[in-house]
């Protein structure tokens, strides 16, 4: 299949949702985006946990030279794939995310484990 199909399958997901529709538009989804969104299509699975995502172009293996070209590290497909993750995450709650960005931004619920790694812990007192 080609785009065209998985942008239907976004749009299906996202029950023609206006704001979705609108992004969709503009500029297509990432490919993270897609794969989240095939992980629901398929209906296979008890939880779709979004992990890596921060909405920039930023590499874990090396600089990315197109931050400086373009003077930002914001992804091109960030308004689409924010519209679309808080159109998932109030139509899907098996929808987990381990990334504080994405739960801020998105309002997908932080998976149990990464919220309490991002709590303080107590020093234990002798």
């Amino acid at each position: 299949p080609g785009l065209e199909h998985y942008l239907d399958v976004v749009r299906q997901l996202c029950g023609q949702d206006p704001e979705v529709l609108a992004c969709l538009e503009r500029k297509s989804p990432s490919t993270g985006m897609i794969a989240v969104a095939l992980g629901l299509w398929e209906e296979r699975y008890d939880r779709i946990i979004v992990a890596g995502f921060s909405f920039e172009i930023t590499h874990a293996y090396a600089e990315n030279p197109l931050i400086a070209e373009r003077g930002s590290a914001e992804s091109k497909h960030a308004d689409t794939d924010i519209a679309v993750l808080r159109c998932l995450a109030r139509r899907f709650d098996s929808l987990y995310t381990t990334e504080p960005v994405v739960a801020e931004t998105a309002g997908l619920p932080l998976l149990p484990a990464a919220a309490q790694a991002d709590q303080p812990q107590p020093v234990a007192s002798s």
